[in-house]
């Protein structure tokens, strides 16, 4: 933990003086941060990685190679557009939340 904060905090000092729940709140928003670094940096392979294959085209008759390239664009695809984290959840929209007051009548 000091190795993280001191350079923010100023010093090892700083950090040692620091409470443990702002210490706690410090290390969250690092983790946030990096998380947003890694997703920029995730991003950014992928587009270039698009961008080289809409640039060199496979041809449709080699299915091994077209499966490999499926493959790959796969494995790097961020994790924002994988959609596994939210993978069968439907959507709630402002109607799924209207009370229905002539069900409540009854």
């Amino acid at each position: 933990m000091i190795y993280k904060l001191s350079p923010i905090l100023g010093g090892r000092s700083e950090v040692a003086k620091l409470s443990l729940m702002e210490a706690l709140g410090h290390m969250c928003l690092l983790k946030d941060e990096e998380e947003v670094k890694r997703d920029e940096k995730e991003i950014e392979r992928f587009i270039n990685f698009r961008s080289m294959q809409f640039a060199r085209p496979v041809d449709e008759k080699d299915v091994d190679k077209k499966r490999a390239l499926q493959e790959f664009e796969r494995q790097i695809t961020p994790r924002k557009f994988r959609g596994s984290a939210g993978a069968g959840k439907k959507i709630r929209t402002l109607q799924d939340y209207k009370w229905d007051f002539e069900k409540k009548d009854e």
